[in-house]
């Protein structure tokens, strides 16, 4: 008989590794699949800063697929989907997400664009790519929540907050859409085509510090933050600036709800005791009259409200 040589005695063996630690590539092929009950499967940029992968949801057994910085810290989502979700790139071209009952919850919509791979790039961008590498799909160009360093500028259709530009600035803003941007020094600055070189308008608390990831995000408490790391591969990330005190955030504490501070932190209470809250484990809901004036039996009168301010958005005088 034959004597086996060591490497076909080795193979198996071989297989078996391979099989168990799998290999993490940067092009991500049609066919990939990644879920969410997979607690290490993920999709890593070539350094391993960012990744895609699902991180867990705001509540119980709710799993985000995100582009995370440093795994956990998400700069980008498709949306929620319960434990036996996936997010996968089919062999059309689309990347879509699903629930575990097959159900879509969310897709790119290139299933016709000859897409032949994705990517997620050094800089947290999630690319979708044709046969001659040209992007067809990034998750730059179709933001959620959050502008990474180079990202262009949010989708927008309703303005709760906005901040002009100095005095120094004489030219008026023909195309705001070219861009909004965060640069790697921590600097927020405005493009436009009548505005040569941008317009520098919001420094984050660190700036200038080299050697740092940051990220513009707005949250769900409806205020916008500069967050940064010290570390431009891991966390933990802090907030170095914010547009407006928590207060000042247009409804944050829902209909008739009042904002003021505990020390240093927001607090929401009703107007009186004729008041009740929307949901006393949830006081951000607002407050809801305990009679409604159609149900008084009495007279009705304006409540007084020192040292309060009412906040009014144009839509809501159109109502």
């Amino acid at each position: 008989m034959a004597e086996t040589k060591p490497f076909l005695k080795l193979l198996p063996l071989l297989l078996l590794l391979l099989l168990h630690f799998p290999f993490s590539f940067s092009t991500i092929p049609l066919g990939s699949v990644i879920f969410a009950s997979g607690s290490n499967q993920n999709w890593p940029s070539p350094n391993s800063t960012f990744s895609v992968s699902f991180v867990p949801g705001s509540s119980p057994n709710s799993f985000l697929s995100a582009v995370s910085f440093a795994g956990n810290v998400p700069i980008w989502s498709a949306g929620t989907v319960d434990s036996q979700g996936s997010l996968r790139l089919l062999k059309s071209g689309s990347l879509r997400l699903t629930n575990g009952s097959g159900t879509t919850v969310w897709d790119s919509g290139t299933d016709r664009l000859g897409v032949t791979s994705g990517s997620i790039e050094d800089t947290g961008e999630f690319i979708l790519r044709n046969n001659r590498s040209v992007p067809v799909w990034s998750s730059f160009d179709n933001p959620t929540d959050t502008i990474a360093e180079f990202h262009r500028r949010w989708n927008t259709s309703t303005i709760y907050w906005n901040l002009g530009l100095n005095s120094s600035i004489s030219s008026n803003l023909t195309s705001p859409s070219l861009g909004l941007v965060l640069r790697t020094n921590g600097v927020v600055s405005i493009f436009d085509s009548n505005l040569r070189g941008g317009v520098d308008t919001v420094y984050s608390g660190d700036y200038g510090d080299s050697d740092t990831f940051r990220f513009l995000k707005l949250d769900d408490d409806g205020n916008l933050r500069i967050y940064s790391s010290a570390s431009r591969n891991s966390g933990p990330v802090n907030a170095h600036w914010s547009a407006v005190d928590q207060c000042l955030v247009y409804g944050y504490c829902g209909n008739f709800g009042i904002c003021s501070y505990n020390g240093t932190n927001p607090i929401c209470s009703c107007p009186s005791r004729n008041f009740d809250f929307v949901d006393v484990n949830d006081r951000r809901k607002g407050c809801k009259r305990k009679v409604e004036l159609s149900d008084c039996s009495g007279n009705t009168t304006m409540l007084d409200l020192p040292h309060t301010r009412l906040f009014t958005y144009e839509n809501d005088l159109k109502s």
